[in-house]
């Protein structure tokens, strides 16, 4: 029989295969032709060569097309150096640890090795496609294969990665049991070059303690699968682009990092990362929604990439998502993602060049945004004006957490914004002038009252509402709903916002309701926009400030009720009725309370503001 190789060929091996007599043996070998001690059936025959001890040749192994079996005893090294598979199949049968453990492994294209249990490959594993029609594979099968060296895969198919997969390879003997690759304790380099999208396509499970990580270097693409992965090491983006295969494949515990450069690609999935930092860019490239998630660690960290939403046809949403409560510093440009940038906990700056372009910023309980010119000026760093937005630019929804824009030392600094909307729990909105610059925040419209959340913003700022100017927070708004009687600066029936409270503070939880006033923007209320006593006043457009001193009411009506330090309301007997005219009470550190007769709020919802301790008896 003329056979490509002798090269793990000794004489008294069984053989087996299709076609070959039971108990048939190598009984000479004669450069590439063997004599076998039965006659075989005619034509091209498998053969399957098994071994008692292990095989001592130094020089490589290569099976060139055809199919080769390795079925030696248990403990025997059949390929006892490196082997390198042309359009061939290897598989192991019956025992692991057939291939030594420092072999240098190469798959070329249309080649399978299937492993069976528990293998450790120590040496190089490298898989080349200069354009055949079939992947190369490598079959962890049943077990667990530990790795303790590096990858590389060049790939010229567009569309046929090579693949490391978790099951045996359709057609080969290996039963298609899930299987694992371990990454032995230590941070292994995945280098993919190529002209394909994607080089190597893992599908097996990445495992392994302490250090175990992944480092992907080249220029070509690695696209992860399996929801399996857990190894606990860094994951490192060094070059190309890693592409997500399915949602939550990246370890959520691994330390995620990229150099300039390289991309790590959604592909329409979503996952959830310990921490982001570095350089780089985070895309999406699908007509399918993808979120990234990163903070789990609650580190600090800094990325100066971008979030880059466009595909060549399709525009693709990217979302991002802040957890935890590390501070994620955004200081690149040039970010083109409209999806939206949830935080959910921790800050997110921007500072340096940084800037975003999502379409909605959403800041919920435990989060803040920030955007600090302190160092850096730049205006406009949430996106701007957005010709493709109903609203013409990026919207901000407060729902529980804070948004902060901290001016620059000089000149002017700007927010172009669109909707605010203050959707539940207790908002702060923060404008910083201190460093002197004038700080100007413009939305295009802020949301109706939403009495049914319960929800409120304090609206703060140094010399907030002040005329605009060197050291001055302004927040405008193009269209805004107040309540009240006329909106004229200096008379005790200025309309107001129910749902929002204003400070001259940048730390304070509100002194006044908010009024608006289009020169100077949102500002608390002067001395001469509340009345100070309730005799003879009985009108629903009408502030009420309540300070030193408890006031008593019969029957009468007011717009706000502000109680000051010493200040409470009183009713005069069982039947008077304090009506709210369907807006709010504002409660300060130091209030008395209301006692006695009734308190109403009319035929609309009304606000308490509890800044201070208040005590209700009435």
């Amino acid at each position: 029989v003329a056979v490509s190789s002798n090269a793990n060929l000794v004489v008294g091996q069984t053989v087996t295969g299709a076609g070959v007599p039971a108990g048939t043996t190598v009984t000479s070998i004669a450069g590439n032709n063997i004599t076998l001690s039965n006659s075989v059936t005619a034509g091209s025959v498998a053969l399957t060569f098994s071994t008692v001890q292990s095989n001592t040749y130094t020089g490589p192994t290569v099976v060139n097309q055809g199919t080769l079996t390795l079925a030696g005893q248990a403990g025997s090294i059949v390929i006892p150096g490196d082997l390198t598979l042309n359009n061939a199949v290897v598989t192991m049968t019956l025992n692991a640890g057939q291939i030594a453990a420092g072999s240098n492994i190469t798959i070329n294209s249309g080649s399978t090795l299937t492993y069976l249990g528990n293998n450790t490959l120590s040496g190089l594993l490298a898989f080349n496609n200069p354009g055949g029609p079939t992947a190369p594979i490598l079959a962890a099968g049943f077990g667990v294969l530990t790795l303790g060296n590096d990858i590389t895969a060049s790939n010229d198919s567009f569309t046929l990665p090579a693949v490391i997969s978790a099951t045996a390879a359709a057609g080969t003997t290996a039963a298609p049991t899930t299987g694992v690759v371990n990454l032995g304790g230590a941070a292994r380099s995945i280098t993919t070059s190529g002209l394909a999208l994607v080089s190597l396509d893992i599908t097996a499970a990445l495992q392994g303690t302490g250090a175990s990580g992944i480092t992907k270097a080249g220029n070509g693409g690695l696209r992860l699968t399996s929801a399996g992965n857990s190894y606990a090491g860094a994951t490192t983006l060094s070059g190309g682009t890693i592409f997500l295969g399915a949602s939550n494949v990246l370890p959520d515990f691994s330390t995620f990092s990229m150099l300039a450069g390289s991309t790590l690609d959604l592909n329409g999935f979503s996952d959830v990362i310990s921490q982001l930092s570095g350089a780089g860019s985070i895309t999406n490239n699908s007509g399918t929604a993808g979120t990234l998630t990163a903070g789990l660690n609650n580190a600090d960290t800094t990325f100066s990439g971008q979030f880059l939403g466009y595909t060549a046809a399709t525009l693709a949403t990217l979302n991002v998502a802040k957890v935890g409560t590390g501070n994620l510093t955004l200081t690149g440009s040039g970010s083109t993602a409209t999806g939206t940038l949830t935080i959910n906990g921790g800050t997110v700056t921007l500072s340096g060049s940084g800037q975003t372009a999502f379409g909605t910023y959403a800041v919920n309980t435990g989060g803040l945004l920030v955007l600090d010119n302190s160092t850096t000026a730049g205006n406009n760093r949430l996106g701007g004006p957005n010709a493709t937005s109903a609203s013409n630019s990026r919207n901000v929804t407060l729902a529980g957490g804070e948004f902060k824009i901290i001016g620059a030392a000089t000149g002017t600094t700007y927010e172009s914004l669109g909707i605010f909307t203050n959707s539940n729990g207790a908002n702060k909105l923060t404008v910083d002038a201190s460093g002197g610059a004038s700080t100007i925040v413009n939305f295009a419209s802020v949301a109706a009252i939403g009495g049914a959340t319960g929800s409120h913003t304090v609206v703060r700022g140094t010399n907030l509402g002040a005329a605009p100017g060197a050291g001055v927070a302004n927040v405008f708004t193009s269209a805004i709903a107040q309540q009240g009687g006329a909106n004229v600066s200096g008379l005790a029936n200025v309309s107001v916002r129910a749902d929002m409270l204003a400070d001259t503070s940048l730390t304070g939880n509100g002194v006044s309701f908010a009024t608006y006033f289009p020169g100077t923007g949102f500002r608390v209320l002067t001395a001469n926009e509340t009345l100070a006593t309730t005799t003879g006043m009985n009108t629903s457009t009408a502030n009420l400030k309540v300070a030193g001193g408890s006031q008593t009411f019969t029957t009468n009506t007011m717009n706000t009720i502000t109680l000051d330090s010493g200040g409470g309301l009183t009713g005069f007997n069982v039947g008077s009725v304090m009506t709210v005219g369907g807006v709010a009470i504002l409660a300060l550190p130091g209030n008395t309370g209301l006692s006695g007769g009734q308190i109403s709020g009319g035929a609309s919802n009304t606000w308490i503001h509890a800044v201070g301790d208040l005590v209700i008896s009435s």
